[in-house]
């Protein structure tokens, strides 16, 4: 992370003509990367060209005007920003659509412990549609060589331009697990999803004493319904919002007295 951070910087500052940006926003905090961002823009309103190379559709919206789709090493489209990311995630959302975890080629290191989510609702009956503000079940299928020692189980939840709007984990909500047989069924309950209405991917992971074990990013999808959860009619605009939230208003001072 640190070599990368110091190669943007010695490349920026060396102001070419062209400039060649691969996942630079993969690694480094969110300062960094809202620094790579600005810089960037910079450069190209300056009418310097960027070669940006990146799987964050969000960077990829608000900083190229004309997007290169590549597959397996070949250009599969060559056009607008906005063309470009909707083939792509038509793209996800096709090789996503699966509950057979278990046969997903896993990156270097990790074993195909998950073999199946679930999702389902308050009454346990499968569903891929839950409603803003819904009771969501979900159930992490698993299946090892061996006990599990001291595990923990996640899901990441994100949008299809892949922001990343909440995680929830085992060692976040719960704390400790005991010791687990090889292979089983974990139940993660979330009583009211925040989320708006849209389509989102669901990564799944799995560790055991502090050791990544397993993690299948995007390998699931959950579509989102509108629902009327404030009982106003309405929702915040997605633009405005990632998730919902509840509050409570009152009026202390600026009502008018009333005429008597």
């Amino acid at each position: 992370g640190m070599k990368v951070r110091l190669a943007f910087a010695v490349a920026a500052f060396m102001e070419p003509e062209i400039l060649l940006v691969d996942e630079v926003l993969a690694v480094g905090d969110a300062t960094f990367q809202t620094k790579c961002i600005g810089k960037m823009s910079e450069v190209s309103r300056q009418g310097r060209t960027i070669i940006f190379v990146s799987h964050n559709m969000a960077a990829i919206e608000n900083l190229c005007d004309r997007v290169i789709l590549l597959e397996s090493g070949k250009v599969k489209l060559d056009t607008d920003s906005q063309s470009a990311i909707s083939q792509y995630i038509q793209g996800l959302a096709h090789t996503s659509n699966t509950d057979d975890l278990a046969n997903i080629v896993r990156v270097s290191g990790y074993l195909p412990i998950i073999q199946r989510v679930e999702f389902t609702n308050e009454q346990g009956q499968p569903v891929s549609t839950v409603q803003s503000g819904g009771a969501l079940k979900v159930f992490i299928h698993y299946k090892h060589s061996e006990i599990l020692k001291d595990p923990y189980f996640g899901l990441n939840f994100e949008t299809l331009l892949g922001i990343k709007v909440f995680q929830v984990q085992t060692r976040l909500q719960k704390g400790h697990l005991p010791d687990l047989a090889p292979s089983g069924i974990i139940e993660c309950n979330i009583p009211h999803l925040p989320l708006l209405p849209g389509t989102y991917f669901v990564s799944a992971g799995c560790g055991s004493q502090a050791k990544q074990l397993d993690f299948i990013e995007r390998g699931c999808q959950l579509q989102v319904m509108e629902f009327d959860v404030f009982g106003t009619g309405r929702l915040p605009r997605p633009k405005k919002a990632l998730i919902f939230v509840d509050a409570e208003w009152e009026v202390i001072k600026g009502m008018e007295p009333s005429k008597g």
